[in-house]
């Protein structure tokens, strides 16, 4: 399981599980043993000391990061849940990471990249070209086949899965809802997340206007799949529930490529909300989604190709800036402003697959 401490006053992540009697906490890249002791009042605290390298003894490192656990106290202390998101932790890193869903046949070749904490990033690339592939490998649908993921220093094949997923915030395109309320389509289940929240949820991110018209308000009942919501109003919700839970990093896999060019406006309004202080990955065909981001990663047939600012990679004149002319320079072949697979493009990204 993943738990945040308090350390000489110094929020930190770590990573814990279980080795006999005992645990050990995975802690910037070094493990140590500790015992979880209670501290009253709730909360629990780690003392433990770090353990030998293979075949090495402890360098200074070590001892500072030992002497910090036992010396922390009381100060040390897990942390259950935090009170919005915290921008010293989010920190994502793919290390020369491979990945094929068919053997022999490879979707990503050796793609590195580092997002650091609160950092809004954005894939770009034609179908087929890998960037649905490294959300599903962050999340760990898939597990990497060479190289490996970090969050905040941790291998995430080391966590507890149902913890590595809690700290995202997932956005597709085919938001699922369930039979229920809108209120209950938003926290999930989670009773601790109260109406007023759902409501400041639904306000923060335009949604509040068209379920404050329904006959229910929250208490509408919401058919199967959201038959009765357009896709706009569904798109919506779902960045409700992503900040209703305040995840730490959000995913939002081609959020925008469905809706209309009004909702679009209100759902881009709503990301500067839903992203603030929050590292974010986004997916997206549609450039003018995505061109205020931090850093947009180009993706070519399976491998990171571009990097940089919208700005910068339109004055490189490679790939991104040859996707940018087909789009705005040619809105025919594209009405919607988006690369679509249906759409042959040989030169320019690679070939649809």
């Amino acid at each position: 399981m993943i738990v945040d401490i308090e350390l000489d006053g110094t929020r930190r992540r770590v990573s814990l599980r279980r080795d006999g009697d005992g645990w050990i906490a995975g802690i910037d890249g070094r493990e140590v043993g500790v015992s979880v002791v209670e501290a009253g009042s709730g909360w629990s605290m780690l003392v433990g000391e770090v353990l030998p390298s293979e075949g090495g003894s402890h360098n200074q490192h070590d001892k500072h990061v030992a002497s910090g656990f036992l010396t922390a106290g009381a100060s040390a202390k897990a942390v259950s849940r935090t009170s919005g998101p915290d921008t010293t932790i989010g920190a994502i890193a793919f290390e020369d990471v491979s990945f094929a869903y068919v053997p022999g046949e490879p979707v990503l070749r050796n793609v590195s990249f580092r997002v650091e904490p609160g950092q809004r990033v954005a894939l770009v690339g034609a179908t087929g070209s890998g960037k649905t592939t490294i959300a599903n490998l962050l999340l760990r649908f898939y597990d990497v086949q060479q190289g490996r993921i970090t969050v905040d220093g941790i291998d995430i094949r080391q966590m507890d899965l149902a913890d590595l997923r809690a700290m995202f915030g997932l956005v597709l395109q085919d938001v699922h809802m369930f039979s229920g309320t809108i209120a209950a389509n938003v926290r999930l289940g989670h009773s601790e997340i109260d109406d007023a929240q759902v409501q400041e949820a639904l306000e923060a991110v335009h949604a509040w206007g068209f379920v404050s018209r329904l006959p229910g308000g929250l208490s509408t009942p919401v058919a199967e799949r959201g038959a009765t919501l357009s896709v706009g109003q569904k798109q919506l919700l779902s960045f409700a529930r992503a900040l209703a839970f305040d995840a730490r990093v959000l995913v939002l896999d081609e959020a925008t490529s469905s809706v209309d060019t009004d909702t679009e406006f209100l759902i881009r309004d709503a990301l500067k909300v839903v992203m603030r202080g929050r590292t974010t990955i986004a997916i997206a065909h549609r450039l003018s989604t995505i061109q205020d981001m931090d850093r947009i990663l180009v993706l070519h047939k399976g491998e990171l190709r571009e990097s940089g600012t919208h700005q910068e990679l339109l004055a490189g004149r490679g790939i991104y800036h040859r996707l940018y002319q087909l789009q705005f320079k040619d809105p025919s072949t594209h009405p919607s402003g988006s690369l679509g697979a249906g759409t042959a493009q040989p030169d320019l990204v690679g070939r649809s697959t």
